[in-house]
């Protein structure tokens, strides 16, 4: 090619040249953005129980899907909570709360912290969440059956049948209390609790719930372990105790249905946190706080003011 047929080209080899640079930036932008468009734009959440389908729209990060955590709540007719000064939202799912932050990586399951692969944001004044690792903790931790389509397109949300969903374990000074989620209203004899080698034994009959969630709460206090038996009509909550209880006590809320064991390891008659404090204790401080045990009498100090 001699000078002049170059000089010719050289708008081409410049267009050409352009075109070449753009490519890794459309492809980034494109990726960003969700790929060549191809991904889905919604997804479509069904209810297994009412049937009924709302499609909640996608917006694409770094390749990967993400919802609103208010939409996903307000579409399967779960209630929320939002704390504006912090940006964290609360959604109450039957037998789980799940709360989300702006901004964060973990997502929290009845006090348990999960970390997604992508943090959240804020947008439209919601939270968008990466849904495919959103919904997979959502299957996992929770009472509820999370099934997404191999296109990604729409999610069967069902709900499991369990009615024990949840255990709580907190370590006192003098005793450790154990927490029972529950949907059922125990009959006399329905309710059974006792202490054999070295494991306490809480057994549930009509009680249904799902060990490999249940087996995960954090021991604390005098319990080392939790193993769960689901036989047909039974649900056998197992304790591995550090140390033998004094004594015991059972009972169940009749409002909330929560199932809450006292395992006592001293004799002291209430459940005392680490600071010493009780909630008689703390009532009577109050109420010495409202005592008169001073009365002034204002003498006067002369002028249009005759005092008492």
């Amino acid at each position: 090619m001699n000078r002049r047929q170059f000089t010719r080209n050289l708008p081409a080899l410049g267009y050409a040249l352009v075109s070449l640079l753009q490519t890794p930036f459309r492809a980034l932008a494109a990726w960003w953005q969700g790929g060549d468009g191809k991904k889905p734009q919604t997804l479509t959440l069904r209810n297994a129980k009412t049937g009924a389908e709302t499609r909640i729209p996608v917006i694409y990060r770094f390749g990967t899907g993400f919802i609103g955590v208010f939409q996903f709540a307000q579409a399967l007719g779960f209630h929320t909570y939002f704390n504006s000064e912090k940006h964290k939202v609360v959604i109450y799912l039957p037998g789980s709360r799940v709360l989300v932050t702006e901004n964060n990586p973990f997502v929290g399951i009845e006090g348990q912290l999960y970390q997604l692969p992508y943090s959240t944001f804020g947008k439209d004044n919601d939270i968008f969440v990466p849904y495919r690792y959103f919904l997979a903790l959502i299957n996992r931790h929770t009472n509820f059956r999370i099934t997404l389509s191999t296109n990604e397109e729409s999610v069967q949300v069902s709900e499991r049948n369990f009615n024990v969903t949840h255990i709580s374990i907190e370590g006192r000074k003098n005793g450790t209390v154990i927490r029972i989620r529950t949907t059922l209203t125990f009959q006399p004899g329905e309710l059974v609790a006792n202490e054999r080698n070295g494991w306490f034994h809480v057994d549930l009959y009509r009680g249904k719930g799902n060990p490999e969630i249940l087996e995960k709460t954090p021991p604390a206090g005098i319990v080392r372990r939790v193993k769960i038996f689901q036989k047909a009509s039974l649900l056998s909550i197992m304790f591995l105790l550090r140390e033998k209880p004094l004594r015991h006590e059972i009972r169940q809320d009749p409002v909330t249905h929560e199932v809450v064991l006292i395992l006592w390891t001293s004799e002291s008659t209430s459940i005392e946190t680490e600071n010493g404090s009780t909630p008689q204790k703390k009532l009577a401080d109050e109420r010495k706080q409202w005592l008169i045990d001073t009365i002034v009498v204002d003498a006067g100090h002369g002028g249009k003011d005759p005092g008492a």
